[in-house]
C-alpha cells in the first residue's frame, strides 16, 4: 500500500561510465537480480527502477526482467524495493559459513593500536566499497574531503594513503593465509595484485616474511 516501507539503492557516478552506462546498468542490474532470487529460492521483489538514460530500443525487456515499472530519463539511478525483504531469512543459509565469515571480518577490522578516527574510516570506507582497494580520490570522496586535505591529514599522522592501504592489504592476506586454503596467486589477487611474483615481493617488505610463512602447516 501507499505506506510500505521500502529501500532504496541508489547508483552513484555513473556518469564516468559514458556511453557503457547502459550495458553496465544492464549487466550488473540483471545478474544482481538472478543472484538475489537464487539466494531467496524466489523471485526478487523488485517494486520500481530508475535509469539516468534514454530507453533503449529493446526497453520491453527490462519490464519482462525486472517484473516492475520501468523509468528512464531519470534524476538518478535507483533499484526499489520492500524493506522486510531485508529480513528474509535464507533457504540455504549455512550458519558455519557465516561464523567463519563473521570471524574473518572482526579480525581485518580489528583496530591496531592507536589507529586514529581518520583510519578507521578510510578502513571502513574501503571494505564498504565495490572496490577493495579503492583510489585515494575515491576514498576522499566518499569521506566528503578533498584528496588534498585527506593527503595533509594523514601526513600529519606521519602516514600516507599508501600506507593505509597496505596495511589492510597485508591484514587481509594475512586472514586468507592463515585460515583459508587459498593457493597463493589466489589471495594475491584478492588482495589487488595481478600476480604471485609481485605480490610475493610487497608481502615480504611488508612483513619480513614470504606468504607461506604464515600457513598454518609452517613451523613456529
Amino acid at each position: 500500500g501507499p505506506g510500505r516501507l521500502r529501500s532504496i539503492l541508489r547508483s552513484h557516478g555513473t556518469q564516468s561510465l559514458g556511453h557503457l552506462l547502459s550495458f553496465v546498468a544492464e549487466f550488473w542490474r540483471s545478474s544482481m537480480t538472478a543472484l538475489f532470487s537464487r539466494v531467496l529460492e524466489a523471485p526478487f521483489p523488485t517494486t520500481r527502477m530508475l535509469f539516468p538514460y534514454p530507453a533503449p530500443v529493446h526497453w520491453r525487456n527490462y519490464e519482462r526482467m525486472f517484473n516492475c515499472p520501468i523509468e528512464f530519463d531519470a534524476g538518478s539511478m535507483e533499484w526499489h524495493f520492500p524493506v522486510e525483504v531485508m529480513d528474509r531469512c535464507c533457504p540455504n543459509a549455512n550458519p558455519i559459513t557465516a561464523q567463519v565469515c563473521q570471524q574473518f571480518c572482526n579480525a581485518v577490522m580489528a583496530p591496531t593500536p592507536g589507529e586514529t578516527e581518520l583510519v578507521r574510516r578510510i578502513r571502513t570506507a574501503c571494505f564498504n566499497s565495490p572496490r577493495r582497494f579503492p583510489t585515494a580520490e575515491e576514498i576522499a570522496d566518499q569521506l566528503g574531503l578533498s584528496l588534498r586535505t585527506l593527503h595533509r591529514r594523514l601526513a600529519q599522522e606521519g602516514l600516507s594513503y599508501q600506507s593505509v592501504l597496505d596495511n589492510m592489504r597485508r591484514s587481509v592476506a594475512t586472514e586468507f593465509l592463515e585460515n583459508t586454503h587459498l593457493m597463493i596467486d589466489e589471495v594475491a589477487e584478492r588482495v589487488g595484485f595481478s600476480d604471485a611474483t609481485s605480490f610475493r615481493k610487497a608481502f615480504r617488505k611488508w612483513t619480513g616474511h614470504s606468504p607461506t610463512h604464515f600457513r598454518p602447516r609452517h613451523p613456529s
